[in-house]
Formats: C-alpha cells, sequence, structure tokens
C-alpha cells in the first residue's frame, strides 16, 4: 500500500519535471524513498513468518500451519453477545512458555528442600560381617554394628545472621 503510493509520487513528480514545476533532485528523492521502503519488504515479510510461527507454537500446531489463515485480509469480525473464556488462570496455563516456567519454578523449590535437609544432621548404622578360613580346621567369625552420625556444622555453607 505504501510503495504504490510511494510510486504514484515518483510518477507525479516525474510529469512535473516534464513540466518545468520542479528539478529532477525530486525524483531523485521520491525513487530514493521507493528504493528504501522496497528494500526494507523482505525483512518485515520475514518478521510476519516469525510472528505466524509463534502464534502457531503458542496454540499448540506446528509452525506454519496458520500461515495461510493468517495472510487472509478480511474486516475484523462483531464479537458475540456473550463471550465465555473460562479462568483466566487456566487459559494461561495452556501457554508453552507458562508451563515451561510452573516446571522450573517446581524444580527450584526442591533444591531448596534439599539444601534445608543438609543443614540437619544425618544418622545411619553401619555395619560388616566376614567369615575366614586359613584351612579346613579353624575357622573365623566377625562381625560388626556402629552407628555413624554426620553433621555439617562448620561448612558455613547455611549459616546466616540475621
Amino acid at each position: 500500500m505504501n510503495i504504490e503510493a510511494q510510486r504514484k509520487t515518483v510518477e507525479i513528480t516525474q510529469s512535473r519535471v516534464e513540466a518545468g514545476l520542479t528539478s529532477a533532485l525530486d525524483v531523485m528523492q521520491a525513487e530514493l524513498n521507493l528504493t528504501r521502503t522496497e528494500s526494507n519488504l523482505p525483512s518485515l515479510q520475514k518478521l510476519l513468518v516469525q510472528a505466524s510461527n509463534r502464534i502457531s507454537v503458542l496454540l499448540g500446531k506446528q509452525p506454519g500451519t496458520l500461515y495461510s489463515e493468517l495472510e487472509q485480509t478480511v474486516p475484523i469480525p462483531n464479537p458475540t453477545k456473550k463471550v465465555s473464556i473460562g479462568v483466566p488462570a487456566n487459559l494461561l496455563r495452556q501457554r508453552p512458555d507458562i508451563r515451561k516456567a510452573e516446571r522450573e519454578l517446581a524444580a527450584q523449590t526442591a533444591l531448596i528442600g534439599v539444601a534445608t535437609a543438609e543443614l540437619y544432621p544425618s544418622f545411619a548404622l553401619n555395619g560388616t560381617f566376614s567369615l575366614k578360613a586359613t584351612d579346613f580346621a579353624t575357622k573365623g567369625t566377625s562381625f560388626g554394628i556402629g552407628p555413624s552420625f554426620q553433621w555439617n556444622v562448620f561448612s558455613g555453607e547455611g549459616s546466616e545472621t540475621r
């Protein structure tokens, strides 16, 4: 639309130069504006395809499936009297980026729980059992049971002053 208007401007400016009303500089400036606008067209088309692909992904479809539908120029439809969208939180939870953020939050929350658990002491009950035979006449059996206790008191990793 803008390119067509600038083409008409170039034609009008050329007609004015032929009539002697303006200089050739005005034609060159109009052609420069047209060339700049036309040079921006490929990057704008690329951005349009990228936006269409992002909308497709957010709707849970393959990229490119909505391009033919979004390419058509149609008037804006009139809204119906009753619009029911449901609970906004449920609508947001359908978005893949929101679901990813929720999972990352859950993972980080679990890591906080692990770090808190490491501040407390841990107890264990260890045991050993062994058989020893040097020849057929002598047999030896030994075993041991004992508790163990571990606490990172002096690690300095969770100590904060309040």
